[in-house]
Parts: C-alpha cells; structure tokens; sequence
C-alpha cells in the first residue's frame, strides 16, 4: 500500500505539500496515519489547530490528540521540535 506522503495533496492545505522522495519512507518508518500526515502538512504550512479543524472538518480537540500521537511516534514534545526535527534531520521544507 502507497504511503500517504507519496501522493500527498493535503486538504488542510489544498496543494501538494512536500514533494521529497523520503516522505514515503518516513511516514513508513515512522507509522504515520493518512490523518497525521495531513495534520504534520498543515503544521509545516502554519495552521493554527483552529485552523487544521476546519480544514479538516474535525474538532480541535481531535487535532490535539493526531498531534499528542504524532509526538510519541517522532519523539518531540512540540510543533517546533517537531518542525525543527523534519527540516534538519530529514532535510524537508513545505
């Protein structure tokens, strides 16, 4: 099964969000749900968790909990660990 980072159009952000050939491989190694890779796409795009609600068409405190399981699987207790953690250690921009 494709990963969803290898045919990514994100509706958080209605455009292709990162377009790096490693995407596929680290939301694999990483177990990235669909959703949590939308959610991590409209992080690096600067989306308030308002914001990726109702793009989304979730409730915010669903958010939190993509973003609390998207912490534990990367090892980052927040957006800018998390941020910084995909642009220097993998190398990705939005």
């Amino acid at each position: 099964m494709p990963s969803a980072w290898s045919r990514f159009s994100c509706q958080a952000c209605s455009h292709a969000c990162a377009t790096t050939d490693m995407l596929p491989l680290i939301s694999d190694a990483l177990g990235l749900t669909e959703r949590e890779n939308e959610v991590i796409c409209g992080i690096l795009r600067g989306l308030s968790t308002k914001e990726l609600a109702q793009s989304l068409f979730i409730s915010p405190y669903t958010i939190q909990d993509h973003l609390k399981s998207i912490f534990v699987k990367t090892g980052v207790n927040s957006r800018r660990e998390l941020i910084w953690q995909l642009h220097s250690k993998y190398s990705l921009s939005p």
